[in-house]
């Protein structure tokens, strides 16, 4: 960690010294990373087998890629919206480790990104989370202007 700036070191084999998506919160992890796979792959491992969970609801799924090199910036949301190989791949190695260290275990994913990526997640075995509630939440708080049904 660099004391100075409050941001990982430059050669932290796990995290990116600077977010490379808008969804960041804290310290983003650079899944292409081997000791970031092999920590997340552990730590998959520990809670399916040690916890017996059923599976894992991935938050900000959509953040999990080290390329921001379509046009864009890391704040840029039509970028990291794009069907992202890199990204498919991250997602595709963690779900077999889940099948493998339990097989059947849930992969949830909040993703919101391109159809197409979406649709080769969920055709791999992946679910797919998705806000179908929002409106009506917004009407049950009486924001009714806001609605589109």
């Amino acid at each position: 960690m660099n004391s100075t700036t409050n941001q990982p070191a430059a050669d932290n084999p796990w995290l990116n010294v600077t977010a490379k998506h808008p969804y960041n919160v804290f310290n983003d992890f650079n899944h292409e990373s081997l000791q970031t796979r092999y920590f997340t792959s552990r730590v998959i491992e520990h809670w399916l087998q040690e916890y017996k969970l059923d599976g894992f609801r991935w938050d900000l799924a959509k953040g999990f890629t080290q390329n921001t090199q379509c046009g864009g910036s890391t704040t840029d949301e039509s970028c990291i919206y794009q069907y992202h190989a890199d990204r498919v791949a991250i997602w595709k190695r963690y779900y077999d480790t889940m099948q493998l260290k339990s097989p059947g275990s849930y992969c949830i994913l909040e993703h919101f990104a391109d159809n197409n990526e979406e649709i080769e997640l969920s055709n791999y075995g992946m679910m797919l989370w998705g806000n179908n509630t929002f409106n009506f939440q917004e009407a049950s708080m009486g924001w009714t202007k806001y609605i589109q049904f």
